[in-house]
């Protein structure tokens, strides 16, 4: 209906609940990554969760992605509407 795939969705809620690694700090000789997530009420509730926009990206229809599986990224582009998660088939 929209044009997404499993694989847009999917990647929402990934970084929604899951979290998403954003960057590397170095101190020192040691790495450490900073990880972008929602609050533990808003990934706890379902009905927040319905509420989260998933957002159309202009080119991303019928599984052609702006942006590459293996290594996330924000988009380079602007997503041209966005639907909650709630009112997706």
């Amino acid at each position: 209906r929209y044009g997404l795939t499993v694989d847009d969705v999917q990647d929402v809620i990934q970084s929604a609940v899951g979290g998403m690694n954003l960057t590397t700090t170095v101190e020192g000789r040691q790495r450490f990554p900073v990880n972008l997530r929602y609050l533990r009420d808003l990934r706890g509730n379902i009905d927040d969760l319905k509420r989260v926009l998933v957002p159309l990206m202009p080119g991303s229809s019928r599984g052609a992605s702006s942006s590459s599986p293996s290594s996330p990224s924000m988009p380079s582009i602007a997503p041209i509407a966005q639907v909650p998660m709630g009112g997706l088939p």
